[in-house]
């Protein structure tokens, strides 16, 4: 959402406000309910949190047809000095038996905002995260990381392996469903990779497997997060 909202759009905001103070009532009242009036408390979300995405929507639409002017200092542009690349471990390929790199020195700074390193992942502020997973698999052995995600999603999982560049088993489930099988690339001289990104119509048990179906024991890393589809995207 901008910081500046033009006043046709002001009234849609305060109903999405409104209905946000709802849901989170709701959902309070729900952590402490007995089970008898819990059913009755999650149909009031599911219908608060419909109403949200009309209204999103509306947002959306409305902002589209009245676009709020840009600030004139919108861009601030800053001269870095870019390392060589041959210094750049990913070309020279001295990565060591882990994905954590060192910044160089005079590289500008990391975000600090807490969120996952993982490629894509820097820039979902959003998302959640099951927790990473670092493991070695034995040929033929699987590992599997779950998240509990409780509306529609944009599931995405990636699975990275150092020991062998063959392809590798990858998959990610919804309630023991499959919705996608990863393409595994191999790069460098003993590192795989693979990625998958899903969209659900429902929310449920989110599940990244991986199988090592080479025949090394591998080095594996499994990151797996969930965009909320209904959620305001700021």
């Amino acid at each position: 959402m901008p910081d500046s909202i033009p006043s046709p759009c002001d009234s849609i905001v305060s109903e999405i406000n409104e209905l946000k103070l709802k849901k989170k009532g709701f959902q309070q009242a729900l952590a402490k309910a007995p089970p008898s009036r819990k059913p009755l408390l999650r149909k009031r979300i599911e219908k608060v949190t419909l109403e949200l995405a009309s209204k999103r929507q509306q947002l959306r639409k409305c902002l589209k047809q009245n676009p709020p002017p840009l600030p004139p200092d919108l861009y601030t542009v800053k001269e870095v000095h870019q390392r060589p690349v041959t210094n750049d471990p990913a070309v020279n390929g001295k990565l060591g038996n882990n994905w954590t790199l060192k910044v160089p020195a005079k590289m500008p700074p990391r975000p600090q905002d807490g969120s996952p390193t993982q490629g894509a992942f820097d820039l979902l502020s959003k998302v959640q995260f099951a927790p990473v997973v670092e493991v070695r698999l034995t040929p033929g052995a699987t590992r599997e990381v779950k998240l509990q995600v409780e509306a529609p999603s944009m599931l995405m999982g990636t699975v990275r392996w150092i020991g062998t560049t063959n392809p590798l088993n990858v998959s990610l489930l919804l309630d023991g469903s499959s919705l996608a099988s990863g393409t595994s690339h191999g790069f460098l001289k003993d590192r795989g990779a693979s990625n998958l990104q899903v969209r659900t119509a429902t929310g449920g048990l989110a599940t990244l497997s991986v199988t090592n179906t080479s025949g090394t024991t591998v080095k594996v890393r499994l990151v797996l997060g969930a965009l909320d589809l209904i959620q305001e995207v700021r």
